[in-house]
């Protein structure tokens, strides 16, 4: 996996670990256009798990071509984050690794949403992305105190 930017792995690990903003997933339809979906992930074993309805148009996307890129970034100023680009694989069964990621993510797993979200009698796939490349970006110190 080639690694640029100004975090060492050990940096880029700690975040991408850390950090419970969702992951912005772009991948290419089978009509060639583009699209970008919000998703929960884990960093986990050098890749990006996330679960998706097995139905849902990012599946079919990645199905029809596996090719991905993604960004996990903060949502404020002054920003800072990692993109990259990699291909994806569909795993059946994500029921379990939807549950892991809504507590992740900070949602309570005997919520009503929660067991709306995991009561669904829908199939759920485990995406497993595996980064090509991975670049970091921080614009703290450039930004310096511009946002307070």
């Amino acid at each position: 996996m080639k690694r640029k930017g100004p975090w060492s792995r050990a940096e880029t690990d700690a975040f991408l670990t850390s950090t419970t903003v969702p992951l912005r997933l772009a991948a290419i339809t089978e009509s060639g256009r583009p699209m970008l979906v919000s998703v929960w992930f884990a960093w986990e074993d050098d890749a990006l798990w996330c679960a998706s309805p097995m139905q849902a148009d990012i599946v079919r996307a990645l199905r029809h071509n596996d090719a991905c890129a993604f960004e996990v970034s903060v949502e404020a100023p002054p920003y800072y984050g990692v993109r990259g680009q990699g291909r994806a694989e569909i795993l059946p069964d994500g029921k379990d690794r939807l549950r892991d990621l809504l507590i992740r993510h900070g949602g309570d797993p005997d919520s009503d949403f929660a067991q709306w979200l995991l009561g669904r009698d829908i199939a759920e796939a485990t995406l497993r992305i595996t980064p090509d490349r991975l670049t970091s970006w921080d614009f703290r110190k450039r930004m310096g105190n511009a946002f307070g």
